[in-house]
């Protein structure tokens, strides 16, 4: 009888131990997808990662274009003003000077083979 009570303990300590294997197994292949998504997540990071470097470099040079635009600007913009300057002056300098219309026409009388440009005098007014 003795037999017999510890037979039925020792075939449901058998399932039980069944049991908890299946549940291991279980538990593994888990494991393995938990240890598959994380690669997957890392990888993604990875790829993520060189991409935000591409467009902070992209960035930089976007930067160093437009501070070397900004500086074209400002000589481009120092020479219209050095130019606006000038024609200025030479407003006032035009001012001074005016064209001897008698002086061209006694001269282009009096010495038919030249031209009229060079016969052309400025004087002082």
């Amino acid at each position: 009888m003795l037999i017999g009570a510890s037979v039925d303990p020792v075939q449901a300590g058998s399932v039980l131990v069944q049991q908890a294997g299946a549940l291991m197994q279980e538990i593994a292949r888990s494991i393995d997808r938990v240890t598959r998504v994380v690669g997957e997540i890392t990888s993604a990071s990875n790829e993520q990662t060189a991409g935000i470097e591409r467009i902070n470099e992209a960035i930089c040079q976007m930067d160093e274009s437009t501070q070397q635009d900004a500086a074209l600007v400002e000589k481009a913009a120092a020479a219209a003003a050095s130019l606006q300057e000038q024609a200025g002056t030479l407003v006032t300098v035009e001012g001074i000077f005016q064209l001897g219309e008698r002086d061209v026409r006694e001269r282009s009388r009096s010495a038919p083979n030249r031209s009229t440009r060079t016969a052309l005098t400025l004087r002082a007014v």
